[in-house]
């Protein structure tokens, strides 16, 4: 059962995760004591956790502020998901039963209707959902589970990505479409060089975000 200092985390990691509060927001504690209705002690508990993810700092004589998106550190969880990912595509190759991958084909085809509607935060759901699949039909949900605070940096930066007005939107969909054939195909190869590539588009992509926010990251 959640405690109100679960609830508090969520919702706030919640939306510094997904920009509602974007870097550099400066936490309003009685602000949020008020539209919340809760007491100081499980808010300051929250705001303990998140300080401990990297998501919030206290400036002294200054207040308590959403952090900057350290590049750096999403470059580095990016490398640590592609290598993981690398081995979780290429056993999800090897699986026999091709029929455990269909709801994937259904995630891509619910991306693509995102797309098509231009609903940014459906898309990366979406895009969330399928990576997230492979894990649980290979049976590595632990490993992901853990990867999760690790990657806060990386998944605010590809939230922010899907934002940007440069982005191709078919690429990456066409890049879930490849790997899942690869695996159906049970193409290990394939399968490990597609996830490759599809992750590795962070890096090119990289740039032209930081162009077009320069205001929310540090580390750059």
């Amino acid at each position: 059962m959640k405690t109100t200092t679960d609830k508090i985390y969520h919702k706030l990691s919640l939306e510094i995760l997904n920009l509602t509060l974007k870097p550099g927001t400066k936490i309003q504690e009685k602000k949020l004591q008020e539209e919340l209705e809760i007491g100081r002690t499980p808010l300051r508990e929250a705001l303990v956790i998140l300080k401990n993810d990297g998501l919030i700092k206290t400036i002294p004589q200054s207040g308590t502020y959403v952090t900057y998106i350290d590049l750096k550190n999403a470059l580095a969880a990016r490398f640590m998901r592609q290598a993981i990912e690398q081995k979780i595509i290429g056993k999800a190759a090897t699986m026999p039963d091709k029929k455990l991958f269909s709801p994937a084909q259904k995630i891509i085809d619910k991306q693509f209707e995102a797309a098509k509607n231009h609903n940014m935060l459906d898309f990366f759901n979406y895009d969330n959902q399928f990576h997230r699949f492979f894990y649980t039909v290979t049976g590595n949900q632990q490993i992901l589970d853990w990867m999760i605070p690790i990657c806060f940096q990386l998944h605010r930066f590809r939230y922010l990505r899907v934002h940007d007005e440069h982005l191709d939107w078919e690429k990456l969909i066409n890049g879930h479409q490849e790997i899942l054939n690869a695996i159906l195909h049970s193409n290990v190869y394939l399968a490990d060089a597609r996830i490759f590539n599809h992750l590795h588009l962070m890096l090119e992509e990289a740039d032209q975000v930081m162009q077009d926010f320069p205001d929310y990251f540090e580390n750059k």
